[in-house]
C-alpha cells in the first residue's frame, strides 16, 4: 500500500504542473497569435 501512496505523491504534483504548463503555453500562444 505504501507504493500506492508514493505513486500518488508523484503523479498528483506532476499532473498539476503539466496542466498548469499547458494552460500557460496555450494562453501565451493565444496572446502571441492575437
Amino acid at each position: 500500500m505504501e507504493g500506492t501512496w508514493i505513486l500518488a505523491f508523484v503523479i498528483v504534483p506532476v499532473l498539476v504542473v503539466v496542466v498548469a504548463y499547458i494552460a500557460v503555453v496555450r494562453h501565451e500562444g493565444r496572446d502571441r497569435d492575437d
